[in-house]
């Protein structure tokens, strides 16, 4: 067990470790912290591999070994942005499962006073997909629809192209709808210097794989 408390910041932590055979481990944890900045230099690059500000609740337990890894995991943050960076502050609440080829988020929702978006959200071995994304804009839904590309993320970050990263039979479903937005309203939401300005709406809808794509797409700005 590790236990770690300093003010009103808390980390408690416990699990078992195998140091023979396939080094099996389980384990869970629970922190909270007012300013995830405090706490940079021991959060791991890959982890968070940019620097955060705001206020971070977790909890995760899991199991793995030599194989692979498996667990849940909870966090919500308040008022969360990337320092420096050029959006406003989020409240962020996410929940997932995760296996050694997929991640599934419960609950994927980042939001503030004007701006909410939600999805289900799905990265497995050879797709990723966003199921019910919905995105509001001062209350009124803006962007929504489904979207499955059969796409590796794991090749993406290993540096893959696009194309490389393709399932084997690749087939893409993509229906979006973009319905009328103040692009000043939308960079006033998001951005902490809003920068553009115009009207925009449209529809996205594929359907196929890359040799046979059957889709139609509208775009007004």
């Amino acid at each position: 067990q590790l236990e770690l408390r300093q003010t009103g910041d808390f980390f408690h932590g416990e699990g078992n470790f195998d140091l023979a055979g396939e080094h099996a481990y389980s384990g869970a944890f629970q922190t909270s912290v007012a300013q995830i900045a405090n706490y940079r230099g021991f959060i791991p690059q890959g982890f968070a591999p940019w620097p955060l500000e705001g206020a971070v609740a977790a909890e995760w337990k899991g199991g793995g070994a030599n194989k692979g890894a498996s667990g849940s995991f909870h966090a919500r943050a308040r008022n969360l942005r990337v320092a420096n960076g050029p959006l406003v502050p989020f409240d962020v609440e996410l929940e997932a499962d995760y296996s050694p080829e997929s991640i599934f988020f419960r609950q994927f929702h980042v939001w503030n006073e004007r701006a909410d978006l939600s999805a289900f959200v799905g990265v497995a071995k050879n797709y990723i997909q966003a199921q019910g994304l919905r995105f509001d804009l001062n209350g009124s839904p803006r962007v929504y629809g489904n979207i499955f590309a059969p796409i590796s993320a794991r090749k993406l970050r290993e540096g893959s192209s696009w194309l490389a990263a393709l399932s084997a039979d690749p087939f893409f479903d993509v229906d979006l709808t973009l319905d009328a937005v103040d692009l000043t309203e939308f960079a006033a939401a998001v951005k902490a210097n809003p920068d553009f300005s115009g009207q925009a709406n449209g529809k996205l809808q594929l359907s196929g794989t890359p040799g046979s794509l059957q889709g139609k797409s509208e775009i007004h700005l």
